[in-house]
């Protein structure tokens, strides 16, 4: 079920400068197009208000949730400008009735179309976005 980026997909990311000292990209495809258009986005911000760039180390999912590790990030709310893939499926990036769901201990955000994909039994609907 899982599908994780591919390294032509990180090597892709890791060419943006916000993410050039990404060591660790732990997301699902689905995720790839809108890390990168929030990279753009922030990069944007940063040099639009001369801020340095934050030095991310690492961006994965858990519990359900994109993780940003950074240092020396002066940007207020910088989480905010990730906070919205969160909605979106791991899978393949659709936000048409996402549901974050439990399955074998873990916690994914996927679409209806991906869940009934599956063949393991989702037991607990956390809630729906």
């Amino acid at each position: 079920m899982f599908k994780w980026l591919t390294k032509e997909q990180k090597n892709e990311l890791n060419q943006l400068p916000i993410f050039k000292n990404v060591e660790y990209f732990d997301i699902q495809v689905g995720w790839f197009e809108e890390i990168k258009k929030i990279g753009l986005e922030i990069q944007e911000y940063c040099d639009k208000n001369n801020n340095p760039y934050p030095e991310i180390t690492q961006i994965k999912t858990k519990f359900g949730e994109i993780r940003v590790s950074y240092k020396n990030s002066n940007l207020i709310n910088f989480n905010n400008f990730f906070e919205k893939i969160n909605q979106n499926c791991e899978y393949c990036g659709s936000i048409k009735n996402v549901d974050i769901i439990i399955r074998d201990r873990c916690v994914l955000n996927l679409c209806e179309e991906h869940k009934e994909k599956n063949d393991v039994e989702f037991k607990t609907l956390l809630y729906k976005n």
